[in-house]
């Protein structure tokens, strides 16, 4: 694991491309994608069925992720939405719903919309044209990249200039991982699951920062209640940026 020295968030030092991590994301969180991990991490098997799939964690992240983003409903001007690794639609929030004329997603597994989003103005995309959305959604997707930061870049530029992109990760980066890295202490243990990158506030700060033509508009943190107990504490942090 590298610990950057800017913004200590923590990755690991070996750099994963898109063809690296495909395959694991294929069948995302399907029967097969369970059944796969659940062979070779067998603590899997008490989470699987609610990651991502209780009501509770549907529910809150998305009750959550609509209050940040109405507090900034100022910024917004409608258009077309791109929700970037939005899985099957179920984390669409009200807001987007209310001031998007459509909504596409871009999504690596094959996994269909759910039965409860509105497919009449919800549609999946393989393709994202650049320089055509309004308004990109990142959620949940950053830990999860082999390249952060170059993610962040190209999806900048799928937005128009003006275009707003709301990031939401988990805030899994503590007080001991950096006090550990500062000081050089390797032999102190960090879990890797399926999230290979750690953040916390500061570090998305300066991530957001690093890049051109990006403006940090707004930022929190907050607890979510997810309705089981996973890996992390369910803290989750909250951008909007703008696209100057």
């Amino acid at each position: 694991m590298t610990g950057c020295a800017a913004c200590h968030s923590i990755t690991p030092s070996h750099e994963y491309s898109f063809e690296d991590l495909q395959g694991l994301y294929r069948d995302y969180r399907s029967k097969s994608y369970n059944r796969d991990r659940v062979s070779v991490e067998p603590s899997y098997a008490k989470l699987a069925r609610n990651i991502g799939d209780h009501p509770l964690e549907i529910i809150n992240r998305n009750k959550a992720a609509d209050a940040f983003l109405r507090k900034n409903a100022a910024h917004f001007a409608g258009g077309v939405a791109l929700d970037y690794g939005g899985s099957d639609g179920r984390f669409l929030t009200p807001f987007m719903y209310e001031t998007f004329s459509s909504i596409e997603i871009f999504e690596p597994s094959d996994v269909a919309l759910h039965a409860t989003v509105g497919q009449t103005r919800v549609s999946k995309t393989a393709s994202p044209s650049k320089e055509t959305y309004a308004f990109l959604a990142c959620m949940h997707v950053l830990e999860h990249v082999g390249n952060p930061r170059a993610m962040v870049l190209e999806a900048r530029d799928f937005l128009v200039h003006g275009g707003l992109m709301y990031i939401e990760v988990p805030h899994e980066l503590d007080t001991r991982m950096r006090n550990d890295f500062a000081h050089r202490i390797v032999d102190t243990p960090i879990l890797i699951h399926e999230h290979i990158n750690k953040f916390d506030i500061l570090g998305m700060q300066k991530l957001v920062e690093s890049i051109d033509g990006l403006e940090l508009l707004d930022c929190a943190q907050d607890q979510v209640d997810q309705g089981y107990k996973a890996w992390d504490t369910g803290v989750n942090g909250r951008f909007l940026i703008r696209k100057r």
